[in-house]
């Protein structure tokens, strides 16, 4: 048996360990192998696709800041400089102040308005209105279109004032304007529009300004009446054909004996009756309610000709250059109505006031 089958142990022993190396070796080759293919792949295929979806951010030096100008400051600085002008009666000044803020900012509607109010003191109403209508294209403002109504009543534009008291009243529905706007209504023949305007300013029983309302409606002609009556139609005239006369034959007439006319005396005229202290004070005072600063002035020195002693016309005459922005006048008119020169109803009130502007001249 063991000629025929003989067996090697060494080379059992050798061949072992080479089976094994070489089964490492093809192992390790496997793992290279696969570790380069994924390696490739990921290089070539699935970092290029990755770069490509992925945002680029570009970083950009960010600009240094250029010193802004002190324009808003210099604007601001500009119009209390017009506004103080303005008040101190100083025109030519405050003109001047606002062609300044106009160069520096072309779109302040501040600087237009004070120009129109500047002008109006000025009378210069044309150049008022032009600066009214590009303060309130910039900005929408009761008190401007009020003041620019005025100036267009002024002027005879009536039209012009209807259409801003109008617009005025779609910001604020203020029942001083809706008055002066019944008043152009009815100057301009536009009675029923005058009619429902008075109406509306006697219902809101405002003590200001429905008295006055009340006794305007009162004097409009009223042609709904006249329409409800039923129209006589005339009766027709019979025509009647002369009847020939006859001719009478002439007789001498008598001679006449001129006799010397008399002719009747002359009636003396009377002369208009001048109106009293309280007429001029009611009138002053509805203006004044109305805020018609400009004719409550007039009527208040026309009343103080006919009674200087009377110093509640001082009190509108305040409150006028008050609302007029002239406050150096106003303080004037409420020293002088102040205690102790008046203890009258508003006489304290005077004194406020009085004190309020001189706080304000001051600063």
């Amino acid at each position: 048996m063991s000629t025929n089958n003989p067996i090697n142990t060494n080379t059992l022993q050798i061949n072992k360990p080479l089976r094994y190396a070489v089964l490492i070796g093809w192992f390790f080759t496997l793992f290279v192998a696969v570790t380069i293919t994924c390696l490739v792949t990921y290089f070539k295929v699935i970092k290029v696709r990755l770069v490509k979806n992925t945002p680029v951010t570009v970083s950009t030096p960010s600009p240094t800041p250029t010193p802004s100008l002190p324009i808003n400051t210099d604007v601001t600085k500009l119009i209390d400089e017009a506004k103080t002008a303005l008040q101190n009666s100083n025109i030519p000044v405050a003109l001047e102040k606002t062609k300044e803020i106009i160069a520096l900012d072309a779109t302040n509607a501040e600087a237009y308005k004070i120009q129109a109010t500047a002008l109006v003191i000025s009378e210069k109403p044309e150049e008022a209105i032009t600066s009214y209508q590009k303060s309130l294209e910039l900005k929408k403002d009761v008190d401007a279109y009020f003041e620019m109504g005025k100036v267009c009543e002024q002027l005879g534009k009536n039209e012009q004032a209807i259409s801003a008291y109008t617009s005025g009243l779609e910001i604020k529905n203020d029942f001083g304007i809706r008055l002066r706007l019944a008043r152009v209504f009815a100057r301009n023949n536009q009675v029923e529009e005058a009619r429902k305007n008075y109406t509306l300013v006697v219902s809101a029983n405002d003590p200001n300004v429905s008295p006055t309302a009340r006794l305007e409606l009162s004097k409009l002609p009223d042609n709904r009446i006249a329409m409800t009556k039923p129209v006589k139609t005339p009766s027709p005239v019979l025509e009647v054909k002369p009847t020939p006369t006859p001719i009478a034959t002439p007789t001498p007439e008598p001679k006449k004996v001129e006799t010397p006319k008399i002719e009747p005396p002359k009636p003396i005229a009377t002369p208009t009756p001048m109106l009293s202290a309280e007429d001029y004070l009611k009138r002053a005072s509805d203006f004044y309610n109305s805020r018609d600063y400009n004719s409550t002035i007039r009527e208040a020195d026309k009343g103080l000709k006919v009674a200087p002693n009377d110093l509640r016309f001082y009190y509108l005459i305040g409150g006028s250059y008050s609302g007029l922005g002239n406050l150096q006048e106003a303080l004037k008119a409420y020293r002088k109505c102040s205690p102790p020169s008046w203890n009258g109803v508003y006489s304290q009130q005077c004194a406020g006031r009085a004190k309020e502007l001189e706080k304000k001249l001051n600063k």
